[in-house]
């Protein structure tokens, strides 16, 4: 009987039939398929291409239907460790392109938990580091967006294996100057925030030996004008530079500051006079 029905294929009016006898009975309730009936079932559907018309029936089928969690739970077993080829890889990105999933449905906290839990631990590898990184250059957020990451962020204290890793993909790139708004931002965020002397002495040790540009230079002197020091930071840096030697060229520079501001007094007294 089965070698008789092969390639044989039911007529459309024989399919509406079939499919309006099985509406609202879902098979035999309680007894599922046996696993030699469903390697079956899969062998007999290897290597079979569906038409888009097809698949727009099932999609449209599916549409609204709620999976058990049971079910979601099989689904996630099957698939894990499964490896898909690049092809599979490159279909999916291109029927994703576009669209941004479901605007206005995001994940539920549960969900979020749950995709969380499942990425710990995990390491990825450089090469899909750099398509990641590849894939979000250019990408501007949203302002909600920033905020709730600065949100999430607060209070993490990183382990000093993170610092250093940090520390050392940020070595030798200038990256991109923040604009000035930026900067008016982390100046009235740090505003009131007293260092603990171990932070001040990371910081110094982490600025021995760099040498400022000039245009740095003459920000710094800009920004210091008419500031008055408290005497405690005179006191400071009075005794750091005890037993110090300016170099020579220091020594010039410091000449030539003297003998400059010296001549404008003078100017300005002649004149006045």
């Amino acid at each position: 009987m089965s070698e008789s029905r092969k390639g044989k294929t039911h007529s459309q009016a024989t399919k509406d039939k079939m499919s309006e006898t099985r509406k609202g009975k879902p098979g035999k309730p309680g007894k599922p398929h046996s696993q030699e009936t469903r390697d079956k079932m899969s062998q007999a559907h290897q290597g079979k291409s569906l038409r888009q018309e097809t698949k727009d029936k099932i999609s449209r089928a599916l549409k609204g239907r709620v999976l058990r969690q049971e079910t979601k739970d099989k689904m996630s077993q099957a698939h894990q460790g499964k490896i898909l080829s690049q092809a599979s890889k490159d279909k999916m990105s291109e029927t994703r392109k576009g669209k941004p999933g479901k605007p206005g449905k995001p994940h539920s906290q549960e969900t979020r938990d749950k995709i969380s839990q499942a990425h710990q631990g995990k390491s990825l590898r450089q090469e899909t580091k750099d398509k990641i990184s590849r894939a979000l250059k250019g990408r501007v957020l949203r302002q909600e967006t920033k905020d709730k990451m600065s949100q999430a962020h607060q209070g993490q204290i990183l382990s000093q294996e993170t610092k250093d890793k940090i520390s050392e993909t940020r070595k030798g790139k200038p990256g991109k100057p923040h604009s000035q708004e930026t900067r008016d931002k982390m100046s009235q965020a740090h505003q009131g925030k007293i260092l603990s002397q171990e932070t001040k002495d990371k910081i110094s040790k982490a600025h021995q030996g760099q040498t400022h540009r000039q245009k740095t230079k003459d920000r710094i002197t800009e920004a210091l004008k008419g500031r008055m020091q408290r005497q405690e930071t005179k006191d400071k840096i009075r005794n750091a530079l005890v037993g110090k030697q300016h170099s020579q060229e220091t020594n010039n520079k410091i000449r030539q500051s003297v003998t400059d501001w010296w001549a404008r007094k003078c100017s300005t007294e002649a004149h006045g006079s």
